[in-house]
C-alpha cells in the first residue's frame, strides 16, 4: 500500500505542474529516442491529452491493478496497430522513469 500512496501522491504533484508533464515527457522520448517520432503525428497536441488521461486513468486505479486489465489490454491492442515493437517498450519505459524523476516532487521510488 506505500507503493500506491507513493504513486498517487508523486503523481498529484507531477499532474499540476505549470507547463505539461505528458509534453514534457514526448519532448523527452523524442530526444533520447528519435526512432519514436516516427510513430506519433506531426500535431502532438490531441496525442498529449490522451496520454494525461491515460496516466490518469492508470493513478487513480493503480490499488485495484485487475481493473485496470480491459485497459491496458484495449492500449496493447493498439500499439500493436500503430507498429510499435517489444524492444520499443523498454526505451520508452526509460524515458518516462527518468523524466519522473527530473521531477522534484515525485516520490514514486522510495
Amino acid at each position: 500500500m506505500e507503493q500506491v500512496q507513493l504513486v498517487t501522491q508523486s503523481y498529484a504533484l507531477i499532474a499540476r505542474s505549470p507547463r505539461s508533464y505528458s509534453e514534457l515527457f514526448y519532448h523527452r522520448l523524442f530526444l533520447d529516442h528519435p526512432f519514436a517520432r516516427a510513430l506519433f503525428p506531426d500535431d502532438m497536441t490531441h496525442q498529449i491529452v490522451i496520454f494525461a488521461k491515460t496516466m490518469d486513468v492508470l493513478v487513480q486505479n493503480v490499488a485495484n491493478l485487475d481493473s485496470l486489465r480491459p485497459t491496458l489490454s484495449d492500449l496493447a491492442k493498439r500499439h500493436v496497430k500503430y507498429g510499435v515493437r517489444a524492444y520499443q517498450y523498454a526505451a520508452v519505459g526509460k524515458s518516462f522513469n527518468r523524466h519522473i524523476r527530473r521531477n522534484p516532487g515525485h516520490r514514486f521510488y522510495p
